[in-house]
């Protein structure tokens, strides 16, 4: 990652995670991203470190889709497939709420995405990272809220 004031941007040629720390139980993540070129993925990971619990919102031009790895196996959550907004030069504005229960993704302030939350993440502390795959992305105005 290459960190600006106003934005952090990753690199085309390679994979890249920025990992924030701190524990939640619930979160709310809000950032406005970009591609920065033709290709690649955008992801939003949740992992619960007591449970080993990872759930991850991995979003592509062609659809959003959550899933899930715990003990090692992966499960579908649920995609909805259509034309995400992730245009290079025009930032959408992403948000992703985790209640400890349920998933909610909204795209420039429209829902697209409820979904059940993995039980195994239920009341646990979670911490969060961004990462993308295939391409390069940059990332504004994020913001986090949460307990």
């Amino acid at each position: 990652w290459t960190f600006q004031p106003e934005a952090m941007q990753s690199r085309a040629t390679q994979s890249a995670t920025a990992m924030f720390r701190r524990d939640y139980r619930k979160i709310t993540i809000e950032c406005r991203i970009a591609p920065v070129g033709a290709s690649g993925v955008f992801q939003i990971r949740l992992f619960a470190p007591q449970t080993d619990a990872l759930m991850q919102a991995e979003f592509s031009r062609e659809a959003i889709t959550i899933s899930s790895t715990i003990k090692g196996k992966n499960t579908l959550i649920k995609q909805r497939r259509f034309s995400v907004p992730l245009v290079v030069g025009k930032p959408t504005t992403l948000r992703l709420t985790a209640t400890g229960n349920r998933v909610l993704v909204f795209c420039n302030g429209k829902q697209v995405i409820n979904c059940s939350q993995p039980v195994e993440q239920s009341g646990k502390p979670l911490q969060f990272s961004l990462h993308t795959e295939g391409g390069a992305f940059r990332i504004s105005r994020l913001g986090l809220e949460g307990e």
